[in-house]
């Protein structure tokens, strides 16, 4: 079973906002949940018992939708990713100014990168705003990687006899920037490992490099958000043509991140341990447990005024906002359930027979969403190659 590693694991339980439909709570009930729920907003309350709920016009319902999603799931996720970036520098800091460094020093720096990463994963299916521009998506995790960029960035970086400061590192290739290829010098092992490394300042120096790097793109992707990008989203202007087409966005990112998680995450990983994300730090299973979580936020705006809500209020359809909520749930239940050692999990049976359940858990998913919901609200998605931009 997937360990809780930090206080935000348990938000995946908290999905009924109107009713307590009887395979919702069967299913939290199973997983261990208290089968508690957060109330909505006090502007858009849940109504009460078998009370219709106020119908509110599309057009309303996706500025409020929007609102939401950036004040209480986007932003709030920007924020956390540049306080863990920030914190992940300091441990790197922190580490190389050691004369000697301890196995439980290396721990400690290798739990600051996890934690960063965590949060990078809870905002990866978000690919409008100032992270699409300046190719700060890649800068951060340059992934699927099948070309060996991150390993042949960070070589090179390592072998390079000029000083790497984070300018210089901007310039370079972008496999040697973000989270990968810390996770390549702080979790290497074996005569690599970077306690017994015999060029540990110039690890330190590329690590702090790297640090910088990322630390400086969440601070300007954070930035633009707060200065331009929520108020284009809530407004439907700038970048979006309208409000629809800002819900449009939303949701094409969403399905195209459910299709990438099961296709790149899941279905590949069956076949190629080694093209799992984040395999050296052995975190595949902790990033599948972020993106479905992320999947919840984003089609209940954090437990506010979600998509559910827009089905319910602007459709009055009530059973598919509780099909895909229900959805929801079982596919997190599912990922929490998985080993978290994925080389050990493809081994055997009933360890691929898991993944198979998430996959086809995932499938169902994008198959509501994209198909089910997108009829109903009669929106159109946007075209995603889901070649990795």
């Amino acid at each position: 079973m997937l360990k809780q590693q930090n206080s935000t694991l348990s938000q995946w339980q908290r999905y009924a906002k109107y009713t307590a439909a009887a395979l919702l709570t069967s299913l939290l009930i199973a997983c261990g949940g208290g089968g508690e729920t957060e109330d909505k907003k006090a502007s858009n309350p849940a109504p009460e018992g078998d009370a219709t709920p106020v119908v509110i016009e599309q057009g309303e319902a996706f500025t409020l939708y929007l609102t939401d999603m950036a004040d209480q799931v986007i932003l709030p996720h920007y924020a956390q990713m540049r306080e863990r970036f920030e914190a992940s520098q300091q441990a790197i800091t922190q580490f190389c100014s050691l004369e000697t460094a301890a196995d439980s020093d290396l721990t400690a720096l290798q739990q600051s990168w996890q934690q960063a990463n965590q949060a990078w994963q809870q905002v990866q299916w978000l690919k409008v705003g100032p992270i699409a521009s300046q190719n700060r998506w890649f800068r951060i995790q340059f992934w699927p990687d099948s070309n060996d960029a991150v390993e042949r960035g960070v070589t090179d970086l390592l072998l390079n006899p000029n000083v790497i400061d984070q300018p210089f590192l901007a310039t370079q290739n972008v496999g040697g920037q973000g989270l990968p290829a810390l996770e390549r010098i702080i979790f290497a092992d074996n005569d690599n490992a970077l306690l017994v490394a015999s060029d540990m300042a110039k690890r330190c120096e590329v690590m702090n490099a790297i640090a910088a790097n990322i630390v400086l793109i969440s601070q300007e992707v954070e930035q633009g958000w707060v200065n331009t990008t929520k108020s284009d989203l809530i407004n439907g202007q700038g970048e979006f043509d309208s409000t629809q087409d800002a819900v449009e966005e939303l949701v094409s990112n969403l399905v195209a991140q459910i299709e990438i998680v099961r296709a790149r995450k899941v279905d590949s990983v069956a076949d190629e341990t080694r093209a799992a994300e984040s395999a050296i730090a052995n975190a595949s299973a902790s990033n599948l447990v972020m993106n479905v979580r992320a999947f919840s936020e984003v089609f209940q705006a954090n437990s506010n005024f979600g998509l559910d809500d827009i089905l319910i209020r602007s459709h009055q359809d009530q059973q598919l906002a509780d099909a895909i909520n229900a959805q929801l749930v079982l596919t997190a239940q599912l990922a929490e359930a998985l080993d978290e050692d994925f080389n050990q999990l493809v081994q055997t049976p009933d360890g691929k027979a898991e993944l198979e359940k998430i996959s086809a858990s995932l499938n169902k998913l994008e198959d509501q969403v994209k198909v089910d919901f997108v009829k109903t609200l009669g929106i159109s998605l946007g075209f995603n190659s889901n070649d990795g931009d």
